[in-house]
């Protein structure tokens, strides 16, 4: 007699990975990518205003790789520099 069948999932829509988890701070930087220092000592969790990255910097951990097309406006606010 086989097994019983699973009853079949509903499947949320999908999202891509990146948007759902914070970058390393051991990130690979390659092209398209850019190293900011966040200049603030509070932790936060920053999203990519085009990518929907998420980010997360502290004063203990300043210092990611952001996709290119963020640093534009994560420059803006005035909370980052570009390393």
């Amino acid at each position: 007699m086989p097994p019983p069948a699973l009853p079949a999932r509903a499947h949320a829509p999908s999202r891509p990975a990146h948007a759902e988890q914070p970058q390393p701070a051991g990130h690979v930087q390659g092209q398209g990518t850019a190293r900011l220092r966040y200049t603030q000592q509070s932790p936060v969790y920053v999203a990519g205003p085009i990518t929907g990255r998420r980010y997360e910097f502290s004063g203990t951990h300043p210092i990611h790789t952001v996709d290119a097309r963020d640093v534009t406006a994560l420059l803006r606010s005035g909370f980052f520099t570009k390393v």
